[in-house]
């Protein structure tokens, strides 16, 4: 069973890097969506002030875990954020959905369903996050441009 320590959610720091690496893909027009198994009646205010007082990109856009997914099990939260990720693909069809968790079950779990990943365990994985999708992101929007009709 995944023990959870509310007492501790308001005092965790965020991981180095993580800030500067969401604020740049949000920079270059990426949608940033936070989804979490917690539950949203009882640690939403918690979670967004967190945010927003860590100066998060996005902490507007939180999907909480809610009772529609059944009873909070680790087995209904893995299954939490694959249809919640699929309906945010439906919804913003022009954008790479990347999957980023700290998790390895949920970072498989979304592999396996097709995503895009990135496992951030270590202040590093951030930095080869941006590396990896960031500037491969640029050269996408680059060469859309190059091949476009349209004209400026």
């Amino acid at each position: 069973m995944v023990k959870f320590d509310i007492a501790r959610v308001e005092t965790v720091l965020p991981m180095k890097h993580a800030r500067e690496v969401l604020e740049s893909f949000h920079q270059a027009g990426s949608l940033i969506v936070y989804l979490t198994g917690r539950m949203d009646d009882q640690l939403k205010e918690i979670t967004d002030t967190w945010l927003v007082e860590n100066s998060f990109v996005g902490a507007g856009s939180v999907v909480y875990f809610q009772s529609k997914h059944g009873p909070w099990t680790w087995k209904n939260y893995l299954r939490f954020k694959i249809v919640e990720a699929r309906r945010l693909a439906r919804r913003h069809p022009g954008y790479l959905p990347v999957i980023v968790d700290d998790n390895e079950d949920v970072v498989k779990r979304a592999r396996k369903a097709g995503f895009h990943v990135a496992l951030v365990r270590q202040p590093a994985d951030w930095i080869a996050l941006q590396e990896k999708y960031l500037r491969s992101r640029v050269v996408v929007q680059l060469e859309d441009f190059a091949s476009s009709s349209t004209s400026l």
